[in-house]
């Protein structure tokens, strides 16, 4: 697949119904994620529209935590927990060198109507 947005909702969706164990639990997303249909309904759309895109380049999330981590702050900015600069304060510092993507998934997310204010 060529977009990591299309890689985080297979993750996700792998992470959630990893959540059911314990171990899985203490290293996975938080319940208030795993729980959220919305948003990961979101993500898988997300991914969708990446995918369409040839200059978005994937974003190296290659662990589980960095899956985790990632997939967390994402979420923050999809309830509106965390705005557009949190955001793009925290993807800067962890994966530099994505600025489109980062533009790409605040656009998707304003065109939703939903957080990053």
């Amino acid at each position: 697949m060529k977009s990591s947005a299309v890689v985080l909702a297979i993750a996700l969706v792998l992470a959630m119904s990893a959540c059911a164990s314990p171990q899985a639990a203490a290293t996975g997303p938080s319940r208030a994620v795993a729980q959220d249909t919305e948003f990961l309904n979101w993500v898988v759309s997300l991914g969708d529209a990446a995918e369409r895109d040839p200059k978005y380049r994937r974003i190296p999330l290659d662990t589980p935590p960095q899956v985790n981590a990632f997939t967390e702050r994402l979420h923050r900015l999809y309830r509106g927990q965390d705005g557009e600069a949190e955001f793009r304060t925290w993807v800067d510092a962890e994966y530099p060198g994505h600025r489109y993507e980062q533009d790409f998934i605040i656009q998707y997310l304003a065109l939703q109507g939903h957080g990053g204010h």
